[in-house]
């Protein structure tokens, strides 16, 4: 969490990770269900796949099945028999990439119970216990486990505000907050962002970052006026920096390059973080 002070006003970055959830559904359109999931493990290679753990009961019982599964943009859920596949799921135990890896755990056939849903292909949604299929339902709009976003909190004696950063329309993310910049026209917010380029870490750029610099604008009564994004680093873009020399502390300087040659020379981008500033020549 980054706090940075200013007269009254006060911005503080908060950073939230949520990771549970509570769904409601139904199997063959008439058992009601409530089916809970914690995030356990990440997968390693891919950021945004991962197991759970949790339970599921009927609403008319409500005594608590386990359950474990794979969460990979949809859910494979298991009702197992021995702790030994228990963990085999949620250690993503076989050998491989991960998507040979995710193939065979979506895929096993020794369970006592299986739910398997994706908000995609709701043609394939099913509840089974191996002698007979139903139609699986799940209400949630959203069905992902592990959810992570950065807020802004802004107060001062006039203001009591909190943006996410995700309802701004910004895709870049890992943001710090800088400085900011208050007067009687309004604010400027200097953030940094630096975060890997793909959620797959074994494909292309897995190893890369996007660094970069982004300004959020402001009037009097934090209305958002524009964004002013400045990239610095980019595997997906093939840029990259070198930093120059700035005898002034608040100045940031950096010489940017397409392909890691210097012979390629695309701009040089000056960061002023006292005045909130960004010029790019």
């Amino acid at each position: 969490m980054i706090d940075i002070s200013a007269q009254n006003l006060k911005i503080e970055l908060q950073n939230i990770r949520t990771e549970e959830k509570v769904m409601t559904g139904s199997i063959n359109s008439k058992y009601p269900i409530s089916v809970y999931l914690n995030f356990y493990n990440s997968s390693e290679d891919h950021m945004r796949i991962y197991s759970v753990k949790g339970w599921y009961y009927y609403e008319n019982i409500k005594k608590r099945i386990p359950l474990v599964g794979i969460y990979d943009g949809g859910l494979t859920l298991y009702s197992f028999k021995t702790k030994e596949q228990q963990d085999q799921v949620l250690n993503f135990e076989p050998k491989g990439t991960v998507w040979k890896k995710i193939d065979i755990l979506k895929n096993l056939t020794e369970f006592n119970e299986k739910f398997t849903y994706s908000e995609d292909d709701k043609s394939g949604n099913e509840w089974t216990d191996r002698k007979k299929k139903l139609k699986l339902e799940l209400y949630n709009q959203d069905i992902s486990i592990l959810k992570e976003y950065q807020v802004l909190n802004i107060k001062s004696p006039q203001i009591n505000k909190n943006i996410n950063l995700s309802d701004l329309g910004i895709y870049d993310r890992g943001f710090e907050l800088v400085n900011f910049a208050n007067a009687a026209t309004g604010t400027k917010i200097l953030l940094k962002f630096d975060y890997g380029s793909r959620f797959n870490i074994q494909g292309m750029c897995g190893a890369g970052n996007e660094t970069g610099y982004t300004i959020l604008n402001y009037d009097s009564d934090f209305n958002l006026i524009n964004i002013q994004r400045t990239e610095i680093e980019s595997c997906l873009g093939n840029v990259y920096y070198e930093g120059i020399r700035s005898d002034v502390k608040h100045i940031k300087k950096f010489k940017l390059s397409e392909n890691g040659s210097d012979t390629k020379i695309a701009k040089t981008i000056t960061i002023n973080e006292k005045l909130i500033e960004i010029k790019t020549e």
